[in-house]
């Protein structure tokens, strides 16, 4: 069954093998766990509600994709650890409290897709949401992205 249109976010704690190995296993797990608490405000702040963990990111959704751009905008700039994000929209399916489907799989796959301290946005997310950001989009073009046959246009969202 069909979910309302939402736009959705997910994240992901780049370099978490390296901070374990880094600082050792108590202070590596203090600090994500203060990560993911700072995280969790910005998703409170700005109306989202998380589906669920990923284990070192969020999956995320907004009923407005500019709370949801500027939430990412947010954690970014807040994040002492370093974190990209994807960003997409869409009707997902919802089956037992999760969510499945293209959009899903995009915004997946544009975190994926982005280096560390990017936010990578569908080109509709970044069309909708950037002339109300306080910071820049750039188009970044058609990227192939693992498992979809045709390419998504993209914009990244600058902080």
């Amino acid at each position: 069954m069909g979910d309302a249109f939402v736009t959705i976010l997910f994240t992901d704690l780049v370099g978490s093998t390296a901070l374990f190995t880094r600082r050792g296993d108590d202070a590596a797990d203090a600090m994500r766990r203060e990560h993911f608490d700072g995280l969790r405000r910005a998703i409170a702040e700005h109306g989202g509600q998380e589906i669920k963990s990923t284990g070192d990111g969020l999956m995320v959704t907004f009923d407005s994709a500019v709370a949801a751009a500027r939430c990412a905008v947010e954690m970014q700039r807040t994040s002492e650890l370093e974190l990209r994000a994807g960003l997409d929209a869409g009707e997902p399916l919802r089956d037992d409290g999760d969510l499945y489907g293209t959009p899903v799989i995009v915004a997946s796959r544009l975190c994926d897709a982005a280096e560390s301290g990017e936010i990578l946005a569908s080109e509709m997310v970044a069309r909708i949401a950037g002339p109300r950001l306080d910071a820049p989009v750039q188009l970044v073009g058609q990227l192939k992205l693992k498992g979809l046959n045709e390419r998504v246009s993209a914009a990244r969202l600058v902080y």
